[in-house]
Parts: structure tokens; sequence; C-alpha cells
């Protein structure tokens, strides 16, 4: 079973189709990475292979600077340890990191635990928190589509 493993998981992650981003992300990923923004992923997964496949897929694979895997780094949102080795592989300090995130517990939780500047919950992405948590912190700023992110996020110098 182990030498199958991967595939297998990947196969139950797709079985109910596959996943297509919001309109306006990859406009919004290109944009931000040419306003001299650092950008990374941290996602709590099952596969390794996903989130890698989706960035080649669409062609914004370079607008990443790392991609922190739970799957491979044997770490999982909420604990804020995730979210301070995205910070360092970034190159850097928490506080001058913002969280942008879907799930009102979870990523709220956990990038406030690890004192990132900003956290910004995406409302709309349809992924309420699973566990059936009451959310007891609060995100900086709720956008409604990933376009707004270039009202929070503009031009550096």
């Amino acid at each position: 079973m182990a030498p199958h493993a991967a595939r297998l998981t990947r196969l139950w992650r797709d079985h109910d189709g596959r996943r297509v981003v919001h309109d306006g992300t990859l406009e919004t990923l290109r944009e931000l990475k040419r306003r001299g923004y650092k950008l990374g992923i941290i996602a709590n997964t099952i596969t390794e292979t996903e989130i890698p496949d989706w960035m080649c897929r669409d062609g914004v694979a370079d607008c990443f600077q790392t991609v922190i895997l739970s799957s491979k780094v044997r770490l999982r949102k909420p604990d804020p340890a995730i979210y301070l080795l995205a910070a360092r592989c970034i190159g850097s300090a928490p506080e001058n990191c913002a969280y942008v995130g879907d799930n009102p517990v979870r990523d709220v939780e956990g990038a406030k635990a690890a004192n990132f500047g900003a956290m910004v919950l995406f409302e709309d992405a349809g992924t309420a928190d699973r566990e059936g948590k009451a959310p007891t912190v609060l995100p900086d700023y709720t956008i409604k589509s990933i376009p707004e992110l270039l009202d929070l996020f503009p031009h550096r110098a």
C-alpha cells in the first residue's frame, strides 16, 4: 500500500472534481509580485502534489517564494510554527507579514498567534470552519473577492 499512498491520496482529494481559482486570482497574484511583495503559500494538505500542480498549470509558480505544505513539514494550521516557518523562508519578520486565508478559525488564530502584522479573511471562499468552532479571534481585514487585495497592498516604493 505504501508505494501507492501518494497516488491514492491524490485520487481521493480529486474525487469531487477539479478545483478552479476564484475570479481575478491569477491576475492579482501577478500584480502583487510586480508590486514587490514576497508571496508564499501555507496549506494544510493531504497531498504533496495538488498545490504545486495547480501553480504550474496556471503559470503562477514563479509568483511564490515559498510553499509550505503541512504534509511535508508535519505542522498544521493553526500551529503558529507553520506560519513562522513561512516567514523565515521568505526572509521576513512575522510582524512584516500578512496572511490571507479562508478559514475564520484556523487561519485567523494561527496568523495572530504567530504575530503576523495582518490577517486578511477571504470570506467568500465557501470554506467555513469545518470543525464547527466559533472564531475567538477576529481578522484585521475581510474581503469578498481576491482582487480586493490590491486595495490593501499598494505599490511599494
